[in-house]
């Protein structure tokens, strides 16, 4: 597929976040993804929690899980809900009502963009 994945291997095994994104929009690229899930695992095993999503899961969600998935969320606030949980990071405690519709986030956050095109 066009996942960029010698690169992307490359920059989590030299810093592991504790949390890596990756985002699917055609099916075709889900194959490609499981060889990236697998090769991001034998370098940094379970260090690194990996959530998934974009449109090529969402008629399977389950899909995620098996391609080694920690994380699968149907849109950005489920998802951030279940990297709160799954990475034990509780909601700011600003006294402000906090509901499904909060994307804040009280954990460091290092962002960097990978972007594959097709050839």
């Amino acid at each position: 597929a066009c996942l960029p994945s010698d690169s992307l291997v490359s920059m989590v095994r030299e810093d592991p976040p504790d949390l890596l994104v990756l985002s699917v929009t055609m099916s075709f690229n889900l194959r490609g993804l499981r060889s990236t899930t697998q090769r991001l695992r034998d370098a940094v095993g379970d260090q690194t929690k990996l959530a998934m999503g974009g449109f090529a899961l969402q008629s399977a969600p389950e899909r995620a899980l098996s391609l080694g998935a920690d994380i699968y969320g149907r849109d950005p606030f489920e998802s951030i809900a279940e990297a709160r949980r799954v990475l034990e990071i509780r909601p700011p405690d600003d006294g402000s009502d906090h509901g499904s519709g909060d994307l804040s986030w009280s954990a460091p956050v290092r962002q960097q963009s990978v972007t594959a095109t097709a050839p």
